[in-house]
């Protein structure tokens, strides 16, 4: 026998999701009622994982054919479920119809998203706007040095010309110092 508890560790969900797929009956109880053994919870929750995964990519599929039926043919606007382009177009195209589509949608959505951030096919835009910003830093602290080592590469430069590259790096830098992220220019109007 197994508790939700040592269920939840086994299988690193939560003790609520434990219970969701114990009500569903995805994982096995005894004649008891209890859970049954570790291995026998995990292999039915690794099968359970595989039906949702098959389910997912059925729905994506048929998604996917509203889209092309609704874009005039097969990928005729360039439209794809995953990875498309043109998100207000693929709304617009294939716009779910009840209460329930629309659920089915934004549930079929969620479970792209997260499939792609665990492959490692999304990054949270916090981390992707820090490592631009180390990089904005990394351009701006080279430029700085530039013209000096120019200088001291090229020792027959006259003060002049190095001055005309320090003032391009500088508005180079300045540059890269005015970027904003999407984040904050959303935040400012």
């Amino acid at each position: 026998m197994a508790t939700q508890k040592e269920i939840s560790i086994h299988l690193g969900i939560s003790e609520p999701v434990v219970r969701e797929l114990t009500k569903a009956n995805v994982l096995p109880r005894n004649r008891g009622g209890q859970l049954d053994h570790l291995d026998q919870c995990r292999v039915r929750y690794c099968q359970h994982l595989r039906d949702e995964l098959a389910q997912a990519r059925r729905d994506t599929a048929k998604l996917q054919r509203r889209i092309d039926k609704g874009a005039g043919g097969p990928n005729s606007a360039g439209l794809r479920v995953v990875g498309g382009t043109d998100a207000d177009a693929q709304e617009q195209v294939a716009a779910p119809t009840s209460p329930k589509e629309q659920l089915e949608l934004i549930k079929l959505q969620k479970a792209i998203r997260e499939d792609q951030q665990e492959a490692g096919e999304l990054a949270p835009v916090v981390m992707l706007e820090e490592f631009a910003r180390d990089v904005g830093n990394l351009v701006r602290r080279n430029l700085e040095t530039l013209p000096q080592r120019i200088k001291t590469k090229i020792p027959h430069l006259r003060a002049s010309e190095v001055g005309l590259i320090n003032t391009e790096c500088v508005r180079i830098s300045d540059q890269v110092a005015d970027v904003r992220s999407p984040t904050d220019r959303a935040a400012t109007p």
